[in-house]
């Protein structure tokens, strides 16, 4: 017996269409398409992304229900340990630029990078997952898929550590490939996986009973046993930070995190976590923060300068090698950790204002406000100074960033880049997302 579901888009403009629930989420989003006279885009039901290749039964779609169909935006993709960056553009193909030989080229596997879905960053290497649930990788050669190829069927999720990939498939299995000591080989018969987390050398898993299992160079089960209900995990070089409801355990190296702050056996519920190379930031409810770990990579807010009374309200943070950011809700940034990789602000302090996006590289930090225009600050050679590009940074809507550069999308859709040379060097002689 078919369903009607409602779809509209953000506009308003909506449109009702019946179908059998065995009808595929992919079928749903064509018609959808059709009807609405849109591009590529997402559909979203209650919140959540419905999955291309589920059925609308398996995504509990029922008879009457509202959908948003969501047009796709182009998406930067890298990391802070990446010398290379992806665009994935919103018809679903791929423009990268960077060190060729860590996923800066994609030349080779060009003709395959179309309908792709989404996109992951290794430090030296790319994932791509396409729509019908295959995977393509390129970059260092530890990305080579062919020793699990037969295996990468119905890819729903990619992560990754510094050195391997890890896949979540339908079914709930994972498949994983690149270094063995680095997360390269996962146990064999691990199922219902409902999440996956990459650390620089290790994964963990998390499954629908609330368990952990990990694997890699700190895999030994003894310590995550103790786990249960993981929503998060975070890492340092030598340490990880969990967070279950509300509450955060952490092991590992005690000068780099693995001994948790005293203030967090409190009544504080914390709400997200996250990391340096040598510190962690816990986001607390209230909005204050509570940082630990080595001072100088951000585990000690009065380092270079007091900022515990600046931090509340805060509504996220983001991290360099050796610094935090925090965003907070009157759209301010206040910055703690190394001064020469971004905790010292105060030389563009007054500039930080109407702040809507912060990013990093390893070594500094970019800020977007509302009016199009960019802050940086940090080391001048990791994109700390954008003076070189400063007059084309005019009505900038997103900002990415990889371990050594940044760029800036534009609303015409243009490109701009900064910071290390090498890196801008490699941009490719039209930057116009069509």
């Amino acid at each position: 017996m078919s369903i009607t579901l409602h779809v509209s888009l953000l506009s308003g403009h909506e449109t009702s269409l019946s179908a059998e629930p065995e009808t595929r989420v992919e079928e749903l989003r064509r018609r959808v398409q059709l009807e609405l006279g849109i591009g590529p885009c997402r559909l979203v039901a209650a919140g959540e992304v419905l999955q291309p290749r589920a059925t609308l039964s398996q995504q509990k779609l029922t008879d009457g229900m509202q959908i948003v169909a969501v047009l796709r935006q182009p998406e930067i993709i890298s990391t802070r340990r990446s010398t290379s960056m992806a665009l994935l553009t919103g018809d679903g193909s791929v423009l990268t630029w960077g060190d060729p030989e860590r996923g800066g080229d994609c030349s080779a596997v060009q003709d395959q990078l179309v309908h792709v879905e989404s996109l992951h960053a290794a430090p030296g290497s790319f994932a791509a997952i396409l729509a019908d649930g295959s995977v393509v990788t390129w970059g260092e050669e530890l990305a080579d898929t062919k020793p699990v190829k037969h295996l990468l069927m119905n890819v729903r999720s990619i992560h990754s550590t510094g050195f391997a990939f890890g896949a979540i498939t339908d079914d709930g299995s994972v498949v994983s490939w690149g270094h063995e000591l680095f997360g390269g080989r996962a146990p064999a018969n691990l199922t219902n996986v409902r999440k996956l987390l990459g650390s620089l050398t290790t994964f963990a898993a998390l499954r629908s009973d609330g368990s952990v299992v990990a694997w890699g160079e700190d895999g030994r089960q003894e310590m995550w046993e103790q786990l249960r209900n993981v929503c998060d995990i975070q890492a340092t070089e030598s340490a990880f930070a969990a967070l279950s409801a509300g509450s955060v355990v952490a092991f590992g190296h005690p000068l780099y995190g693995g001994v948790l702050d005293e203030r967090l056996h409190g009544p504080h519920k914390v709400q997200q976590i996250y990391s340096t190379d040598g510190a962690f930031a816990a986001l607390v409810e209230d909005g204050s923060v509570v940082a630990w770990g080595d001072a100088l990579s951000g585990g000690d807010v009065n380092v270079p300068q007091p900022v515990n009374e600046q931090l509340h309200d805060v509504q996220s943070i983001v991290a360099s090698a050796a610094a935090f950011a925090a965003l907070r809700a009157d759209h301010t940034v206040v910055t703690w950790g190394c001064p020469e990789l971004g905790g010292d602000s105060s030389a563009v302090k007054e500039q930080l204002r109407d702040v809507t996006q912060v990013c990093a590289t390893a070594m500094s930090f970019a800020a977007l406000r509302a009016d199009g225009s960019v802050v940086t600050w940090g080391n001048s050679h990791f994109g700390g100074s954008c003076r070189a590009v400063q007059g084309q940074l005019r009505d900038v809507q997103h900002l990415g960033a990889s371990a050594n550069a940044f760029v800036a999308l534009l609303a015409d859709g243009s490109l701009v880049a900064w910071g290390d040379t090498a890196f801008v060097e490699t941009a490719p002689a039209s930057w116009k997302i069509r």
